[in-house]
């Protein structure tokens, strides 16, 4: 669908040339949903634009469907590939409904005729992405997310082999964010579309996302299967500056913490030891499993919904949050404040 090699991106004036990223190769399979992620500053967005031939490359060649996508008209472009962006577009007095049936253009010609394929794909798109109750508001006046929602109606009606969104999830609650991040993956899967997504939603990008493509601060990219590139250590050292630990266990990021003093903790079930002992290394106390054989560890016992007895030295106390037992080891530890 999509390939790039040697690819340099960046920007160009006629006073110096600005290298964002430097010899990179690309692949986009038909029926692929692909997150590209990395710290801010890395190029994502500039890469985007670049692939979508919004900004022509340094060096190298963006080739989509066998053709070098810099020779494409326009028209030609819209046809094949749908882009979204993160700049707000300008929308005037159109409803939801007109901003989406815009997506139909490269289809309808100069006059703009709508026939009844073009409607049926209109409204098909607002419904994929629950847009319904938007069509007849004025865009002008939506918020960022029902906004989102509506240009992501717009690329969908396009009907484009390629769809390039950039930040598509960043104005979007949780439960929304999880739905489109679905719906992507299945229209790659079920429609055949090659859908190449900005985000940094990282944990739902590992759980959806047929590869990867991770962009590093030093420009350089590393592309795989999310598993692969955990495997062999690509996110921690892509994110290593950012003050932020992954932990390949579970895939997920955490801030580095520097813990200040440990406490044992005993018995509860998985889930309350899990939150337990994120709640203490949240505060910079370390969990312990095992006592602590100097005597001077603090212990907690996790006593299910009855909740936590805390052993600092006296007399054990029992707590029924982790709030209070975060005081409580404060209070203990003023060293840990």
């Amino acid at each position: 669908m999509l390939t790039a090699e040697n690819l340099d991106i960046g920007y160009r004036s006629r006073r110096k040339t600005t290298v964002v990223a430097r010899n990179l190769s690309l692949k986009l399979k038909a029926g692929e949903f692909v997150c590209l992620l990395g710290p801010n500053g890395a190029g994502k967005s500039t890469l985007m634009r670049t692939i979508a031939g919004i900004q022509p490359p340094l060096e190298g060649s963006v080739v989509l469907d066998g053709v070098d996508i810099q020779t494409l008209t326009p028209n030609q472009r819209a046809i094949r590939l749908s882009v979204v962006l993160t700049e707000r577009a300008t929308a005037g007095l159109l409803t939801g409904y007109a901003m989406v049936c815009l997506g139909r253009f490269p289809h309808t010609g100069w006059f703009g005729g709508m026939t009844d394929e073009d409607r049926d794909a209109v409204h098909n798109a607002i419904e994929l992405v629950g847009a319904q109750a938007l069509g007849n508001r004025l865009v002008a006046e939506l918020s960022d997310g029902e906004r989102q929602r509506i240009m992501m109606a717009r690329a969908l009606a396009q009907e484009p082999r390629l769809m390039i969104l950039d930040e598509i999830t960043a104005f979007l609650d949780l439960p929304r964010r999880i739905e489109i991040i679905r719906l992507l993956g299945r229209l790659a899967k079920d429609a055949e579309h090659s859908i190449l997504i900005s985000t940094h939603d990282l944990d739902l990008a590992l759980r959806t996302a047929d590869r990867i493509w991770l962009l590093r601060a030093d420009g350089t990219l590393v592309t795989g299967a999310p598993e692969d590139l955990i495997l062999d250590g690509s996110f921690g050292k892509a994110f290593a500056d950012e003050g932020i630990d992954f932990d390949p266990l579970d895939g997920s990021f955490k801030l580095g913490t520097e813990y200040r003093a440990a406490v044992e903790i005993s018995g509860g079930d998985a889930v309350q030891r899990a939150w337990t002992s994120r709640a203490l290394e949240r505060n910079g106390f370390q969990s312990l499993d095992h006592a602590d054989q100097g005597g001077t560890c603090p212990s907690l016992e996790l006593l299910g919904k009855a909740g936590w007895r805390l052993r600092t030295g006296s007399a054990p106390q029992s707590y029924d949050t982790l709030y209070d037992v975060v005081r409580a080891l404060k209070k203990a530890r003023p060293e840990t404040r």
